[in-house]
């Protein structure tokens, strides 16, 4: 994935997080020479109209203006900070610093107008965690808030970091290969996978030859790769695919459902799962390691920590250990609410609780 910033989207970027009104200043339109200047709270000037166009006051009293199709800052009292000789310049960031173009070049300036990252880079993404991506002769890098390379430019393609890490791609011939890089610019795991995707919990999904495994953040195997997909962990547990076939594992890479079901889904409720095998369902509770192998015409999901269950045309419920609180012989069920559930037998409706005795 490659970083792009698009030109339609150049003054949406602009307005992004910087509708803050600053107490000291606020920005008018001089009607007479459609130019704009800055007034007080009262309605005082500060400066008459003397711009194209002021941008909102950032949380550093500082503004982007535009005179003469080129950008500069101004300070809440009026005074340049920054010259207008830029083609761009971006909202200042956590850190006081900005993004700016010049020519078809990107650089970075401080609060104090001084260039900290002279316009040598193709792109600069926005920084995030202290870090941004920066395109020099397409390869891709980044650098810190002080313009350090922490990682030299040299990729095809990066994702911006995300939890101390980076997805990286490197192209050789028609070979792409993926890795991830962690904060100190070293692959942690190396680029030497057909693709490589995040799967939370500071784990990954590692392709090769249409196969897939599980390596964590540090290069630790923790499956081998031989699934046909691997979905994200939750809660300690991911779905993963195998031969037409569903199972369960850990973030230790244990197989504690075997790929042996038709289907599995994740249930609402935290490490519960509906296993499904030849039209029949059952639940794994992964909080407690509990199987209720599939023997139900339907499940449902749990609701007040009771699921409703269909076995032969009769209705019941399980509670979330698995045992069957009230065995399957209604003609239909409602859930429970405040320990009560409407029940329909034999054309009567009534109410039960969740001991199954008749209750108003």
């Amino acid at each position: 994935m490659k970083f792009s910033f698009k030109k339609s989207h150049i003054f949406i970027f602009l307005l992004i997080f910087c509708f803050i009104k600053i107490k000291a200043q606020e920005r008018y339109l001089d009607k007479n020479n459609n130019k704009w200047g800055i007034i007080d709270p009262k309605g005082n000037k500060i400066t008459s109209g003397l711009y194209d166009r002021i941008y909102p006051f950032q949380k550093n009293g500082l503004a982007q203006f535009v005179l003469s199709n080129k950008f500069g800052v101004i300070n809440s009292v009026g005074e340049v900070i920054v010259s207008n000789k830029y083609d761009i310049i971006y909202n200042f960031q956590d850190g006081g610093i900005a993004i700016f173009i010049i020519g078809d070049k990107w650089g970075i300036l401080n609060a104090n107008g001084v260039e900290i990252v002279e316009p040598k880079y193709d792109k600069i993404y926005p920084f995030n965690a202290g870090i941004a991506g920066v395109d020099r002769a397409k390869k891709w890098g980044f650098i810190d808030m002080t313009g350090k390379e922490v990682i030299s430019p040299k990729y095809d393609g990066l994702t911006p970091f995300k939890n101390g890490f980076a997805i990286a791609m490197m192209v050789d011939c028609d070979k792409i290969s993926f890795g991830v890089l962690n904060l100190k610019g070293e692959e942690s795991i190396p680029l030497k996978y057909d693709d490589v995707f995040d799967l939370t919990e500071g784990l990954f999904s590692v392709g090769v030859n249409q196969k897939r495994g599980v390596i964590s953040l540090t290069g630790k195997k923790i499956t081998p790769i031989k699934y046909d997909y691997i979905n994200e962990f939750k809660n300690g547990f991911a779905i993963v695919g195998i031969d037409e076939k569903q199972g369960i594992i850990n973030s230790k890479g244990e197989e504690v459902i075997l790929p042996i079901y038709d289907e599995i889904i994740a249930s609402s409720i935290e490490s519960f799962f509906t296993l499904k095998l030849n039209n029949k369902k059952g639940v794994f509770n992964g909080k407690s390691n509990i199987i209720i192998l599939p023997k139900y015409d339907y499940l449902s999901d749990f609701i007040n920590n009771f699921a409703t269950i269909e076995l032969e045309k009769k209705w019941g419920f399980i509670d979330m250990t698995g045992k069957e609180v009230i065995f399957p012989k209604y003609d239909s069920v409602d859930f429970f609410y405040n320990g009560k559930a409407q029940v329909r037998l034999n054309g009567d409706s009534f109410n039960i609780n969740t001991e199954g005795e008749r209750v108003p």
